[in-house]
């Protein structure tokens, strides 16, 4: 059964929005300057013929207190380079040393699922316990910092992810702000260099236009049909399978609704580079909406599946079998004040 997580973010409003209110453009833009273009993630008419190339060049970071068991195996069969790491020195290492190397796709685009803290900073952190492992990064730092890499475009799904670019916090977040999900920093608060000059910097950080509530789905590898199980590895075949005494403890994984806009080009998906926000809202999709994109999810994933069995046979199509494995009926939605309490894990990011 999907478990579908409404995280209780306070995402942004659009530039128009902002503009329209009379909100200043950040130090990101110099006034009368047009804001950069978001690049496409995936290009629209991409057509992958194998699974793993649906995430080459692309990574992905999650913070460990919503990540699902899964989570890493999930994104690595299908070629994303996975990030999962209570500290963000620890992270952008990680990040650093996989586009050093000669034998890794160079990591292009970087999708973030980490906590907004109300808009305060960039949070990373392995449970919502005070002692828990924490660490922040401000936007400008996270920029500074990621250009050495190679990296170029950065998605944010956090919460308040318009509040993240305000001037006072964009290059140095406040350490002793009075707000509830601003935790101690065990591990420490990444800033931007004295000398850092955001307008020379070349990383794109994107942001979903409108404020909006971001929500994770906690999906199941069985709901995946048997021959994408099979080809990633999530599925011993039949054959095989028979021999085995008992089956292995099913595979579940984290999925965010904008991870799935953005691979699927939901029109209702618009991204923005610029500008920022002081507001707070609760607009979310409705339960169905979410699901119906989950559906997407697992139909374009069953899809690629297809044609990688197609060419490895000559053509051939995979035996029939039912689309999805097990069932999702009953949804379930949380919303919770902190991320990480416990058996809900639905928490505000």
């Amino acid at each position: 059964m999907l478990k579908r997580l409404s995280i209780a973010v306070i995402l942004i409003a659009s530039l128009a929005l902002s503009v329209a209110a009379g909100v200043q453009s950040t130090g990101l833009n110099r006034p009368g300057s047009p804001s950069p273009a978001v690049p496409a993630v995936w290009a629209p008419n991409a057509k992958f013929d194998q699974l793993s190339q649906i995430g080459r060049g692309i990574g992905i970071v999650y913070s460990p207190d919503f990540s699902m068991r899964g989570n890493r195996q999930f994104y690595e069969k299908l070629g994303f380079a996975y990030f999962e790491d209570p500290g963000w020195q620890n992270v952008l290492k990680q990040i650093a040393d996989r586009n050093s190397s000669a034998q890794e796709a160079k990591i292009q685009t970087l999708i973030i699922e980490t906590h907004g803290t109300n808009g305060e900073g960039l949070k990373l952190q392995a449970g919502p316990a005070p002692t828990a492992p924490r660490s922040y990064i401000s936007i400008a730092a996270l920029k500074e910092k990621l250009e050495p890499t190679g990296v170029r475009l950065v998605i944010l799904a956090a919460c308040n992810a318009g509040r993240l670019f305000r001037p006072e916090i964009y290059e140095t977040l406040n350490p002793l702000v009075e707000d509830r999900l601003f935790l101690p920093p065990t591990l420490g608060i990444i800033n931007a260099s004295a000398d850092f000059d955001p307008a020379t910097n070349d990383v794109i950080v994107a942001r979903r236009v409108e404020s909006h509530l971001e929500t994770t789905n906690e999906g199941n590898a069985n709901e995946l049909s048997p021959t994408a199980q099979v080809l990633m590895g999530l599925r011993v075949p039949a054959a095989r399978r028979a021999k085995r005494a008992s089956a292995a403890p099913s595979l579940t994984f984290a999925v965010s609704d904008m991870l799935i806009e953005l691979l699927t080009h939901d029109q209702r998906l618009h991204l923005v580079a610029s500008g920022y926000d002081t507001m707070k809202s609760r607009d979310d999709y409705s339960e169905n909406a979410s699901e119906d994109m989950y559906d997407k999810f697992v139909a374009y994933i069953n899809g690629v599946a297809v044609r990688q069995y197609q060419i490895a046979h000559g053509g051939l199509a995979p035996p029939a079998a039912r689309t999805l494995a097990a069932s999702r009926t009953g949804a379930r939605r949380h919303i919770a004040s902190n991320r990480g309490n416990g058996a809900t894990r639905a928490t505000d990011r």
